[in-house]
């Protein structure tokens, strides 16, 4: 606050109206200076001065004085000023021990809550290190907190979950199933925030299962029982069409030729268990079909079947035909069971050319009767001796 009179004209008159025991002409001036000077001690002493001498001129007749001021006027003022000290030093000494370290208190308290609402947000959204950083800047704030202490204990143990969660997906990326069950199946029974642990524990126990029949269907087919291992392979294929696609796929072609080649080669053999056969080579073509192994037994088969259907109709050249394409590529063909039906064939088409006065072809049909691997050729051979004079 300002002690020095104002360098202001309208001081020097309010004096003089002072001075010349003009109160109200003092007080209006001084009341106007004050507000140009609210903090000027001086304006505010003179009006306090210029207001006592008015009233005390209603009581008792004061004589104007000439810069003159009473000894008891700075006492006054002395002491106004005292007691403005002596409270102004009460307030600061109050604002600074008491009212300050509440507001300073208060103001921590505030942000230390702001830290923890912040850190559980981000602990809520999976934001870990930043949930971290805002617990730990509550804790510098408020170290004894026990909200605080808490806080920090939930996000070490999300970090511990987080590490089993990805351990068991790290698990089942190996397809090290069962390592990567149980660590998925212990952190789902920690925790209600289960991200996508059902869904791969779902997947990984059907991976399980997958692998369960396919290790079934390979002890099978290692077994030599090919027809369960087929069946189990196509249930595998069923269930999941991708699952050791490849592996699954040569299983069962090889499954398929191994069921047609044991079907033929049985000691007998009918014409059901030839189109069984022929099924299950058209089987192995739906897995290989460019393998030429697949397709020769399939074009054998169904020469076979197509020279027994002949034979019933008495198609015997078209028998004969059949039957010789059979013998050309394989002459021991379902056991060499071909080769005496190729021979009557042979014939019996000899003897329908011969009927129809066809020799040369009578000839060769009994030719190549005669050149087939059999004891006996009697026949044959007494039809080329009836039919080489006449030709």
């Amino acid at each position: 606050m300002v002690s020095s009179p104002p360098k202001d004209p309208l001081f020097e008159q309010g004096m003089q109206h002072l001075q010349n025991a003009e109160w109200d002409a003092a007080i209006e001036c001084f009341e106007a200076l004050q507000k140009r000077y609210p903090d000027n001690k001086a304006v505010k002493h003179a009006l306090e001065e210029a207001l006592l001498k008015a009233d005390l001129e209603k009581e008792v007749h004061i004589q104007p004085r000439r810069w003159a001021f009473p000894a008891k006027r700075y006492l006054i003022g002395l002491g106004i000023i005292f007691i403005l000290g002596v409270f102004i030093a009460v307030g600061v000494y109050v604002i600074n021990q008491r009212i300050l370290p509440v507001i300073a208190e208060m103001k921590s308290q505030n942000q230390t809550q702001i830290y923890l609402t912040q850190g559980w947000e981000y602990l809520e959204q999976g934001d870990l290190d930043n949930a971290e950083r805002a617990f730990k800047q509550a804790a510098s704030l408020d170290p004894n907190n026990p909200e605080i202490q808490k806080a920090l204990a939930a996000l070490d143990k999300q970090r511990e979950l987080n590490a089993l969660y990805e351990k068991g997906v790290h698990l089942q990326e190996e397809g090290n199933y069962d390592e990567a069950l149980k660590a998925l199946m212990d952190f789902v029974a920690q925790t209600t925030n289960y991200r996508d642990a059902p869904q791969r524990i779902q997947e990984i126990q059907q991976q399980k299962e997958l692998q369960e029949l396919f290790q079934q269907a390979e002890s099978a087919y290692l077994a030599g029982d090919y027809e369960k291992a087929a069946d189990l392979f196509e249930q595998l294929r069923t269930v999941n069409s991708v699952f050791e696609k490849e592996e699954v796929s040569k299983r069962l072609y090889e499954a398929y030729m191994n069921l047609g080649y044991s079907t033929l080669n049985a000691s007998y053999v009918s014409t059901v268990e030839v189109e069984k056969a022929l099924s299950y080579f058209k089987k192995a073509l739906t897995e290989f079909p460019r393998d030429t192994k697949a397709l020769r037994e399939k074009e054998l088969a169904e020469f076979y079947l197509e020279a027994l259907k002949a034979i019933g109709e008495g198609r015997w050249q078209a028998a004969a035909l059949a039957l010789n394409s059979i013998y050309q590529q394989r002459p021991n063909y379902l056991r060499g069971r071909i080769v005496p039906m190729l021979y009557e064939a042979l014939i019996q088409s000899g003897d329908l050319y011969r009927m129809a006065d066809d020799l040369p072809q009578a000839y060769e049909q009994y030719r190549l009767a005669c050149n087939l691997p059999l004891k006996d050729k009697t026949l044959c051979k007494a039809r080329l001796h009836e039919v080489i004079p006449l030709i």
